[in-house]
Order: C-alpha cells, then sequence, then structure tokens
C-alpha cells in the first residue's frame, strides 16, 4: 500500500509539473528575418566609373588624389 501510494504522489508531482511548466515556441531558424543593412561606400571598376552597393553604376570624379561620388 506505501507503494501504490508514494507512487500516486510522485505520479501527481509530474503531472503538476507537466501541467504548470511555459512551454516555448521554437524559434523560427530556417528563416531568419533579413537584416536591414545601410548602404555605404563604392567599388571603383574603372577611372570614372564605380559601383555602389545597389549594384548601379555611379560617376567618380578625382579630387586631390582620390575617387569620389560626383556631387551634382
Amino acid at each position: 500500500m506505501k507503494k501504490v501510494l508514494f507512487f500516486a504522489i510522485i505520479l501527481v508531482c509530474v503531472a503538476l509539473i507537466m501541467v504548470t511548466a511555459g512551454f516555448r515556441t521554437i524559434p523560427n531558424l530556417l528563416n531568419p528575418p533579413p537584416d536591414e543593412k545601410k548602404c555605404v561606400g563604392y567599388t571603383i571598376i574603372a577611372f570614372d566609373q564605380g559601383v555602389d552597393c545597389h549594384g548601379d553604376t555611379i560617376k567618380l570624379v578625382r579630387i586631390n588624389g582620390f575617387a569620389e561620388k560626383e556631387v551634382k
């Protein structure tokens, strides 16, 4: 009888722990949200041309020996 009562108490305790436990959802690891990236800088491809981070061709001018974006 003691074994049955002990087993019943253990079963009730385990059931109480399982019922009151907060189940967390699994984070979406397969499709994370895209990071917001700032477009800064460019790559020089020719003497007066460059490509910015969006893939657009931009005009460059030489100022003090450095290639910089043409300001309108």
